[in-house]
């Protein structure tokens, strides 16, 4: 066993630091106080961890790996007594399964609250679906889960997030279909910083049942005045959990995104793009280059179609499929809107069409007709029209298919002929669209140039024209150069005028964004110089 001990920066002289005992007890396996060792701590330099370990004996070994509800440790500090000294004590390890620190830096905190990581939240019951491209309000993604009646999503342990504001939210997508129409369940928000003596405390509850299906609604969270200050405080193991309170066997997938609490999050936590597509391997379907089919009943009606998209993961990285090659994709979100039409002496203002989970598709592999995929049979396409669940779902047919172009443009389509029904009438739908970006855009590559150093020996300002021209993008579709320092916009272009007013070192960044909303920064540290009598 071990755990790491950080002795204290204020130290008598070296000649004798102490001394760490081990002992462990678990008196219904009698285990009483056994002793597990002793660890010198003279010769140990201050101010920095050490880990300790200790041998555990066979016989006490064979009794802790019994069942037991008593057990605990004791660590003996033996050591000189000075006034101010503190040791702190981290991660006990007690087995090789049990990660020695989860705590994360502090550069995942924003892709963390953004649920911008799929293994950022940990669900307790039910299923992490994973990230979906399309179905954000803000950044690049949102996390899909299916909990299972009562669950439980917790974040991982993060370092400090203050300052706080004093209500926190986040936004909640329900499915489109809900078992129970007048529950549709209840959220609940947990805080927890056990350096700070605050465990999983209470912040509210939100009831589902008022919100919208199938779009983001924001929910808000009132920070309790008792724990301002220890959110607002240093710490590494802060962590919120989401309980979610919903009918059992609810079908679909809840989504979750944006969570703010204060100056870290807002503005928003991400980077800004310039164009709705967030990521490599996304597309968008362009207004009206979608054919859309309703028919039943000798009625038949074709409404435009007004949006579309695809978001594909690949499964196997950096796989490129051929007639020789074949590769695994997943189709996290394929949503497609309409424009109104009429059938059954009924205008209907729009429909919506998505997926309802993911789906693998192999393309690739045994000659060119292999680049087409069937959707899986048992995949379930939900049908929203005028904005509300009508009964109208759906499972692929077997000409139903995921396409990528065979000519080498990698631009991703998909066709479908689906059924369901409309106020009791039986209907078939048959689709077609392509994304008007490719399967595999490569992102810009930023160059905001050498860092600099600007001296102005007359004035309380220096110049400079910021330089991007050594900017590239693989694929020729660069399309903005916005240059940033901190969350603040300085401009945009390859060659930016700019002006500094103080002294001191100024961290900028290059934000390259291609026409399909691929992007890369390239930071840059301009050191100013200016004359002692400048304001600060």
């Amino acid at each position: 066993m071990s755990f790491d001990l950080k002795l204290p920066d204020i130290q008598p002289p070296p000649a004798w630091r102490g001394a760490v005992q081990l002992f462990v007890s678990a008196p219904s396996q009698n285990l009483n106080n056994a002793y597990l060792g002793q660890v010198e701590l003279t010769g140990q330099a201050p101010g920095v961890f050490h880990r300790l370990s200790f041998n555990v004996p066979a016989d006490v070994l064979a009794k802790l790996r019994a069942t037991y509800s008593d057990l605990s440790f004791s660590i003996a500090l033996n050591a000189p007594t000075v006034s101010g000294a503190q040791y702190v004590l981290d991660n006990f390890e007690v087995s090789g399964a049990i990660p020695p620190n989860s705590t994360v830096g502090a550069a995942d905190r924003l892709p963390i609250l953004g649920f911008e990581t799929a293994d950022g939240w940990q669900l307790n019951a039910g299923q992490v679906q994973g990230l979906s491209a399309f179905n954000t309000t803000q950044g690049n993604f949102s996390l899909g889960i299916k909990p299972q009646g009562y669950a439980v999503l917790t974040s991982k342990p993060l370092p400090s997030i203050g300052p706080v504001d004093a209500n926190l939210s986040f936004d909640i997508r329900l499915p489109p279909q809900q078992p129970n129409p007048s529950w549709y369940g209840a959220l609940q928000l947990f805080v927890s910083i056990p350096s700070q003596g605050v465990y999983n405390a209470y912040l509210g509850q939100q009831e589902l049942t008022p919100l919208p299906l199938d779009q983001f609604k924001t929910v808000q969270f009132s920070v309790p005045s008792n724990l301002v200050a220890a959110l607002n405080a240093n710490y590494t193991d802060l962590q919120f959990s989401i309980a979610f309170n919903v009918p059992s066997g609810a079908p679909g997938v809840y989504y979750v995104d944006n969570f703010r609490v204060g100056a870290l999050t807002t503005p928003p936590a991400v980077l800004p793009h310039d164009t709705p597509i967030k990521r490599d391997l996304a597309g968008l379907v362009s207004p009206g280059t979608g054919v859309v089919h309703f028919g039943a009943d000798g009625q038949s009606a074709a409404p435009s179609l007004t949006l579309g998209a695809f978001y594909i993961e690949e499964r196997d990285k950096a796989c490129v499929p051929s007639s020789t090659t074949a590769c695994r994709f997943l189709v996290h979100t394929a949503r497609f809107h309409t424009g109104s039409f009429s059938m059954f002496n009924t205008n209907f203002a729009g429909v919506s069409i998505v997926n309802q989970d993911p789906f693998e598709v192999v393309l690739g592999g045994s000659g060119p007709s292999s680049l087409s995929s069937p959707i899986p049979s048992n995949v379930l396409f939900a049908f929203n029209i005028d904005g509300q669940q009508r009964g109208f779902s759906a499972f692929p047919g077997a000409a139903s298919t995921v396409t990528i172009s065979p000519a080498g443009s990698g631009m991703i389509s998909m066709t479908a002929k689906l059924q369901g029904n409309i106020d009791g009438h039986a209907v078939n739908v048959d689709f077609t669209a392509t994304a008007d970006s490719p399967l595999a855009n490569r992102p810009p590559i930023a160059n905001a140039g050498p860092d600099l150093t600007l001296t102005s020996t007359s004035q309380c300002q220096a110049s400079v024209t910021l330089n991007a021209s050594a900017t590239a993008d693989p694929d020729g579709n660069l399309s903005t150069l916005r240059w940033m320092e901190g969350s603040v916009t300085l401009g945009t272009g390859a060659a930016l005028p700019a002006k500094f007013r103080h002294a001191g070192v100024h961290n900028l960044s290059l934000l390259a964004v291609d026409s399909f909303g691929s992007a890369s920064r390239d930071d840059l540290v301009v050191t100013v110089n200016l004359p002692a009598s400048c304001p600060p």
